[in-house]
């Protein structure tokens, strides 16, 4: 999912957000598997440690 900022058809703000859009191909497979293998398991394994039972999200900025 790609977010969407500062649009001039759909905002008069340059870094407003806009919304969001659904793009599998964002970031290439091997970026997805890194991404999967040191911060989601990682992260979601110290979220169990700490007793947590929930939904989480992670957003992540690539530069």
């Amino acid at each position: 999912m790609l977010e969407l900022v500062g649009f001039k058809q759909l905002t008069s703000y340059e870094v407003s957000w806009c919304g969001n859009e659904i793009y599998s191909d964002a970031f290439t497979l091997e970026l997805r598997k890194k991404a999967v293998e040191l911060f989601i398991q990682l992260f979601g394994n110290h979220l169990r440690e700490e007793g947590y039972k929930g939904y989480f999200e992670l957003c992540f900025l690539i530069d």
